[in-house]
Order: C-alpha cells, then structure tokens, then sequence
C-alpha cells in the first residue's frame, strides 16, 4: 500500500512539473503575442499567477462547453492577466467622441449683403 502511495505521489509530482511547464510555455506565448512587459519581476511573478487562474477557468469553462452544458468557449486574450476588477476599470463604460467644442463654426455667406436680406420683401401683403 506504501508502493501505491509513493507512486501516485510521484505521478502527481510529474504531472504537476509538466503542466507547470505547459503553463510556463503558454506564459511565454501570451506575452510574445500580446506585447506584454511588466516592471518588475514581482509584477511578472503576479502576472504569471493570475494568467494561471484564468486558464483555470477557461479550462473548467470549456469542459462544460464539450459536454454541451454551455453554448460558447473561452479563449486567451489579451486580457489574461488582469484581475476581473482592472477589467472593468479598463472596459466597462462608454466613452463616446465629445460633442462639444470640435463642432463646424457658423460661416455667414461672402456674397449676400445683410443690408439686403433685412429690407422688406416687395409685394409682400398683410392680411386685414
């Protein structure tokens, strides 16, 4: 029973060093991809784990999506490695063109005289 045990410990130990590996590789990719540089290995480093988690879900996210309990999958972006509140912060809300200020400025016509526009028109009536 000890045999079984240090086994399974050591296939779980080589599948959790390969999968780490994996993760390793697919960290490299995202960041080649998306153009992704941090300050500081601390910041990597938190990166790096939130990537991780995210993969998580994507994973559990598409095991649902292959027994047809979900209608979509879920991929990678660019969006990977940020925490679902700096999402929102990034994302959430719309942030049209301004209206006001960058609008056309009025231009009177050059070949009209104002004096002209402002007299009477002839034959003009007013009704009794």
């Amino acid at each position: 029973m000890l045999r079984f045990a240090l086994l399974c410990a050591i296939v779980a130990a080589a599948t959790a060093a390969s999968s780490h590996e994996i993760l390793r590789t697919q960290w490299e990719a995202f960041k080649l991809t998306h153009k992704k540089t941090y300050k500081s290995n601390v910041e990597e480093l938190l990166r790096f784990k939130i990537f991780t988690e995210n993969n998580l879900v994507i994973a559990k996210h598409n095991e649902k999506y292959a027994k047809g309990l979900v209608s979509y999958k879920l991929g990678v972006n660019r969006f990977a490695d940020l925490l679902p509140h700096e999402f929102v912060k990034m994302m959430n809300g719309y942030q049209g063109k301004s209206l006001g200020g960058s609008g056309s400025t009025y231009l009177p016509p050059a070949n009209l005289n104002a004096a002209a526009c402002l007299r009477p028109l002839t034959g003009a009536r007013r009704e009794p």
